[in-house]
């Protein structure tokens, strides 16, 4: 069990090791590449579905990273889920 001593910044996120904060962040660009190969979105958007498939989504990591430490330094915030936040 994780007690509240053990959640400062840099240890766990949300309950969570840092392994699966990982886990979650790597697979933000691996869900645009999706969104990026659907029918419906090559045909609206060609040119940016080019580029996410060029860059294989990892802008949208490094914003995904930088939104999550911005969160977490600021409001006790990690990856979208909040189960605690401390001041």
């Amino acid at each position: 069990m994780i007690s509240l001593s053990d959640m400062r910044p840099g240890r766990f996120r949300c309950g969570l090791p840092e392994v699966e904060i990982a886990r979650f962040l790597s697979s933000v660009s691996k869900y645009f590449v999706h969104l990026a190969s659907r029918g419906s979105v090559m045909k609206a958007l060609p040119e940016l579905c080019d580029y996410v498939k060029e860059t294989q989504g990892m802008t949208f990591e490094d914003a995904a990273r930088i939104f999550d430490s911005y969160a977490f330094d600021n409001f006790g915030l990690a990856c979208g889920r909040v189960h605690l936040i401390f001041r």
